[in-house]
């Protein structure tokens, strides 16, 4: 016995006993991270969930809009398991011969089987498959979205680029994905409406709301990177606040009218909360920058910042 209790790191009487971490999920969730088959941002979901809720916000939900978020779901998780996998394989193909360690054996103390494929293969195949079934099951039930893969199609081969030359976290990597994720907003309102029909009803304002979707993330891919993987760089500090000061003085500048006359589909009430909205990311991004902040608080912090632009698309009217 010692004084604060029995040798071996027993507890004492009278003190509880201390909480141990489960370690088959931990390890599970990084199992599953690891293999392709969930992403590891913990903010992407929110910015996923974003230009999707505004399509609805704006256009009214509709029954076909669950298979439409299932496939962009899909398509998302196909395109971070293609990322792991051309990762995985980029790191093995750059790997002397000589250093390549042999698989483990079952029953080895990592418990895991020897793996027969690259990591991410498997999982960007089965996401990849069920993402391609869906959307050919909705252009052919809604054949006017077939015209969106002139976008979509380019795009997802630019990312595929990006992660094949190592690429994939680059900001020009980001802005490709950010692109896409805005047009979103505009795809999920038109399958709001009939094919032919209202479409045009509201169009110029859906425009307006994609174009500041696409403005808060673009900033948010460059505030992230300045708390996480570039803090320590002083031009992507400059370039995340410059970028969301130059923001907030583009919405407040249309919102008072002072050099233009607002756009159509522009409107006092929607500039204005905006204006609001990005001077607070501005002072986040001049405050933060360069701090670590942990992903998973700056993800929470994503996820409230787009609350807080689906309420300024809520009052735009």
């Amino acid at each position: 016995m010692t004084a604060s209790g029995p040798v071996g790191g027993t507890p004492s009487a009278g003190r509880p006993p201390r909480a141990v971490p489960d370690p088959g999920r931990a390890s599970a969730y990084r199992r599953a991270v690891r293999s392709g088959w969930w992403s590891r941002e913990h903010g992407a979901w929110a910015v996923l969930l974003l230009p999707f809720a505004a399509g609805v916000l704006r256009a009214g939900p509709e029954p076909i809009h669950a298979p439409l978020l299932a496939c962009w779901l899909l398509g998302y998780l196909a395109l971070t398991a293609t990322t792991t996998w051309l990762t995985e394989r980029g790191r093995l193909a750059r790997r002397p011969a000589g250093s390549r360690r042999p698989a483990p054996t079952p029953g080895q103390a990592t418990g895991e089987r020897p793996r027969t494929a690259p990591r991410g293969r498997a999982a960007a195949l089965t996401y990849g498959s069920l993402a391609g079934l869906l959307a050919l099951a909705l252009v052919a039930a809604r054949p006017d979205l077939l015209p969106w893969g002139a976008l979509y199609v380019p795009g997802v081969l630019a990312a595929v680029w990006f992660a094949r030359t190592g690429r994939a976290r680059s900001l020009p990597a980001d802005v490709v994905v950010m692109t896409a994720a805005a047009a979103f907003a505009l795809v999920t309102y038109q399958v709001g409406h009939p094919a032919g029909g209202t479409i045009l009803v509201g169009r110029r304002t859906m425009v307006v709301i994609a174009a500041l979707v696409l403005a808060y993330l673009v900033g948010s891919a460059l505030f992230v990177k300045t708390v996480i993987r570039e803090r320590t760089s002083t031009a992507y500090r400059r370039a995340s606040i410059g970028y969301h000061l130059a923001a907030t003085v583009v919405l407040a500048l249309t919102a008072t009218q002072a050099l233009w006359p607002r756009p159509t589909g522009v409107t006092l009430r929607g500039t204005v909360a905006a204006t609001v909205l990005f001077a607070a990311l501005t002072a986040r991004a001049a405050i933060l920058a360069g701090r670590r902040v942990p992903p998973a608080i700056a993800g929470a912090g994503e996820a409230l910042a787009c609350l807080a632009l689906l309420f300024v698309v809520a009052i735009w009217s």
